[in-house]
């Protein structure tokens, strides 16, 4: 686009597409996004009282526009007419509030439990769970310090991210600190999700995690090397059915935001 950053001042996107393009660009539909910015908008105010500085709704599209496209920051600056320093300034301040408020959003609630369970059981009969399990590794540019930490056992740098969903694939924990090369049991281990169960064990259900999990009276792993057409075989089965869940989820979420594709800063 040729268009200059004072072309785009005037010119509100809310307005300029209509629901299926503005979902498109942004990934949120017009209902969520003013959502967003009703939330975010009181902490990016006081970043746009400097002369010239963009309105938080620009800083937030800017960002989302980046999360959406996966694309570099100096196209998705020269697609709203700003410097590329400016798009990762908004990129960086939309990134720090979500951050800081993750667990307002995702987190486990005990009373979705029993919908959970139903829903997870119509699948194919496994009774009791209440969320699926596992790890998935989002690339990341080849950091300075303990480089070789990141390097997980495809040989490309990355952070190995704990994702627990329920039957909808909600996201109810996310742990995005460790390294590529650390296994996902022991993620599980260190993560404050973990000391809450083992302190407050739920009494009648269980999370689904692969053969790379600890089993737990909380967590349900499946048999290793179960006879064939024996009931551990096909408990396996309905496990692995069950638990393809999380797959799932992992698939949705990186299609849906296309920065997880890349190389992440």
């Amino acid at each position: 686009s040729s268009r200059t950053r004072q072309d785009l001042s005037g010119v509100n996107p809310l307005d300029e597409y209509d629901d299926l393009d503005f979902y498109n660009r942004f990934r949120f539909c017009r209902h969520d996004f003013l959502q967003i910015f009703d939330e975010f908008e009181p902490r990016l105010r006081h970043l746009a009282t400097r002369k010239g500085s963009l309105p938080p709704q620009m800083q937030i599209m800017i960002a989302l526009r980046f999360f959406a496209s996966g694309s570099y920051q100096i196209v998705v600056a020269d697609l709203f007419g700003v410097s590329k320093a400016t798009a990762h300034r908004c990129i960086k301040r939309v990134s720090d509030i979500i951050a800081a408020n993750l667990d307002r959003h995702v987190f486990f609630n005990a009373q979705n439990v029993p919908a959970t369970k139903r829903k997870f059981y119509v699948m194919v009969g496994v009774p009791e769970v209440i969320g699926c399990i596992d790890c998935t590794h989002i690339r990341i540019q080849r950091p300075v310090e303990n480089e070789y930490e990141f390097v997980n056992r495809k040989m490309y740098h990355s952070l190995n991210v704990q994702l627990i969903c329920d039957a909808d694939m909600l996201i109810f924990n996310c742990v995005c600190n460790f390294p590529g090369s650390v296994h996902d049991s022991r993620i599980l281990r260190q993560s404050e999700f973990f000391k809450a169960f083992e302190e407050n064990p739920p009494t009648d259900g269980w999370l689904l995690g692969d053969s790379g999990y600890m089993l737990l009276p909380w967590l349900l792993t499946p048999y290793l090397n179960p006879p064939v057409n024996s009931p551990q075989q096909r408990f396996n089965d309905a496990h692995s059915s069950t638990r393809t869940t999380i797959e799932r989820c992992n698939g949705v979420l990186k299609g849906r935001w296309g920065c997880l594709h890349g190389e992440l800063k």
